[in-house]
């Protein structure tokens, strides 16, 4: 005999709660690697603009330095020499910052992906306290219904039991009554001889 397509009650299939909590376990995981790549980024970032600073206080610092020589003389072939490490102290410059306005987009859109983490991570997570708060109401609408057939049987029970009582009670008090109502009905007393 097939028992294809019945259900089986006691099955331990999980409850949506259970699939939302996983989700929500492997949004934190995006939302924590997400955070990670943000603070990688961020590290990269603030390591070159370091070196920007670093190679600007150099460049300074050459200025100066070959400025003081150019006052006091300095032949053609130096001033060449100069011109010539000079741009390319400049090109280095240039370079590292076209770096920071790359590493700058960098966190941008790591900040972004972070964000958009944590907004899915919030949302699942209101999403699991209503359907916490809406299975709690139910319980407590199913435990109430409960209660209340409980009492009504309860009630009806006691009606049941009070109203027979109070007919065996009529019968007995009425006995004497009998013999009125049907003459030459043997009296209570007469049963007792006989």
């Amino acid at each position: 005999m097939s028992h294809r397509g019945s259900a089986n009650p006691n099955s331990s299939a999980p409850e949506p709660s259970d699939s939302l909590q996983v989700l929500l376990e492997a949004t934190e995981r995006q939302r924590d690697q997400a955070l990670a790549r943000q603070n990688r980024a961020q590290a990269l970032l603030d390591a070159a603009m370091g070196q920007a600073e670093q190679l600007r206080d150099y460049k300074a610092s050459c200025q100066d330095r070959w400025g003081q020589q150019f006052r006091s003389g300095a032949s053609i072939t130096l001033l060449q020499v100069y011109q010539d490490f000079a741009d390319r102290l400049h090109g280095a410059v240039d370079l590292q910052g076209r770096q920071i306005e790359r590493l700058r987009a960098d966190v941008a859109r790591c900040e972004a992906e972070t964000l958009a983490a944590e907004l899915r991570v919030a949302s699942i997570d209101k999403l699991i306290a209503r359907r916490r708060a809406e299975k709690l109401i139910k319980t407590e609408r199913r435990e109430q219904k409960q209660q209340d057939e409980y009492a009504g049987r309860m009630a009806w029970q006691a009606g049941q039991d009070g109203g027979g009582s109070l007919r065996f009670a009529s019968l007995g008090s009425s006995s004497g009554g009998a013999a009125a109502a049907y003459p030459g009905a043997p009296s209570t007393a007469e049963w007792g001889r006989g």
